[in-house]
């Protein structure tokens, strides 16, 4: 049973599992770009950029179909060797993954092309052979845990630890706590997800689809922990 704590990236002479291209210039250039998008492409041109298979949808599916893999891999080669919390912890990420990417390109009708029958079309918001536009029980409330999710455990949990100011978490959550370099991408999610909060009050848009922008740092996060997670419990001594 492996159980050691790896929330700490900074000691001396210890391999980095995350590269600095990974976990900063990564999201630094994509929200960079975004930014040109809006400032200087003409809406003609925005608007094919975020359709259902356009390519920002697909990056997203891409991301996870990743996400996905690299917990898989885990479950499958690992799984023996960790308690059932760890295997429990990452089978949870590998189905919401999995789930994520099903509802992405609408269980294959993005690709495939298929009719949605007339009684799921009824019922759907979009008309697609998907859950999260039937009910928000499988979009708005999963996606605020997800959000939730990034900024306990991408902000507050890894600054935290740095300060050493966790004496009071449970010694055996502790080799989740992902690594202070997801500071970076969780805090350019909280970013535009706060440009996107004032503009629905202020109606001052600076993201047009924000929706979208937050959702690939929601993934990419999600991406960037599971490739450090099942690293750091591979190599405890990193």
């Amino acid at each position: 049973m492996v159980m050691t704590s790896t929330s700490s990236d900074k000691s001396s002479g210890k391999t980095q599992i995350l590269s600095r291209f990974l976990w900063l210039w990564i999201p630094v250039f994509i929200f960079i770009v975004q930014i040109g998008i809006e400032l200087w492409v003409p809406l003609r041109k925005y608007e094919p950029l975020h359709t259902e298979n356009g390519p920002i949808e697909l990056l997203q599916a891409y991301i996870l179909l990743i996400a996905a893999i690299i917990a898989g891999r885990w479950l499958i080669k690992e799984r023996k060797n960790y308690d059932l919390f760890l295997k429990v912890w990452i089978g949870i990420a590998f189905v919401g993954c999995v789930y994520v990417i099903g509802e992405e390109v609408s269980w294959g009708q993005h690709i495939f092309f298929w009719a949605t029958p007339e009684e799921w079309a009824a019922i759907n918001d979009q008309a697609e052979t998907n859950i999260h536009n039937a009910s928000s029980w499988f979009d708005q409330k999963p996606r605020i845990l997800l959000e939730v999710g990034t900024i306990i455990g991408g902000l507050i949990l890894p600054i935290l630890a740095a300060r050493k100011s966790l004496a009071w978490f449970p010694q055996w959550l502790r080799p989740i706590i992902p690594s202070l370099k997801m500071v970076v991408v969780a805090s350019l999610f909280l970013v535009i997800k706060i440009m996107d909060t004032v503009g629905d009050v202020t109606d001052w848009v600076f993201i047009k689809r924000s929706s979208e922008v937050t959702e690939f740092y929601l993934y990419y996060f999600v991406l960037l922990y599971l490739y450090w997670l099942t690293n750091a419990l591979r190599n405890p001594q990193r």
